[in-house]
């Protein structure tokens, strides 16, 4: 089970918080997202002689770190705040801070991804989703931001708007002075990996599929997409 969020902690966030919010902004985004959640929120109004980060760390205080995460993420993802960097910079640095709730490997790979691919509209943000995703243990989400990644890089390397499945004739065209069998292991990965994620993931994770084979999913997806990447710079 996810830790209390540590009083420091709390403050930190509370003190980005009332930069970016009023009170009542502060008091109708902690409300909703406990009622949203089942969690006992300590302020639903604004108390007497009490600033706005004092209010927002009460608030915060109830909240365990992967709420904080979720939280932070909800906001960023809105878009909303008078520093929208500055909130991005603090949900990152919250992931990179709590070690049990995101791996610090996942981070590095995400700038990686943020550099490779930042000529590919929607691949950067769609990997960074699988990678918070996973960190948050929302494994079917992460999976499908995953997919949504190499769905986006490859409409990008062909110029069209197809989905992954209707993708694998302009991948063999792509891939046609590489030697059959090895065409056939890419294809054979693509295939795979939309027979997993139709068949295993639409509604549910399997009960035996867990944070390993999750990563070993997003590995082979960014191992896919980095080797069609470097081809298409050839």
């Amino acid at each position: 089970m996810s830790e209390q969020i540590p009083g420091a902690w709390a403050m930190k966030i509370a003190s980005v918080l009332k930069d970016n919010y009023t009170m009542a902004d502060i008091l109708s985004l902690t409300n909703s997202f406990g009622a949203t959640n089942d969690i006992d929120i300590k302020y639903s109004q604004a108390p007497k002689m009490m600033n706005k980060q004092n209010v927002a760390q009460q608030n915060l205080s109830m909240f365990s770190v992967s709420q904080v995460i979720q939280f932070l993420t909800d906001i960023v993802e809105s878009g909303t705040g008078i520093k929208p960097e500055e909130l991005s910079d603090l949900l990152q640095e919250t992931i990179e801070k709590f070690p049990n709730e995101a791996n610090l490997q996942d981070t590095k790979t995400v700038e990686k991804i943020k550099e490779k691919f930042s000529e590919y509209e929607g691949v950067p943000e769609a990997w960074y989703k699988a990678q918070r995703n996973l960190a948050m243990k929302y494994f079917r989400e992460s999976v499908d931001n995953g997919r949504l990644a190499m769905e986006l890089f490859f409409k990008a390397i062909f110029q069209n708007n197809k989905s992954l499945e209707n993708q694998k004739p302009n991948i063999g065209s792509y891939l046609l002075e590489q030697p059959k069998e090895f065409r056939e292991l890419i294809m054979s990965q693509i295939s795979s990996y939309e027979r997993l994620q139709n068949q295993q993931f639409k509604h549910n994770l399997p009960d035996n599929l867990g944070e390993d084979e999750i990563r070993y999913i997003l590995n082979a997806t960014y191992l896919i997409m980095d080797y069609m990447e470097r081809k298409s710079h050839d």
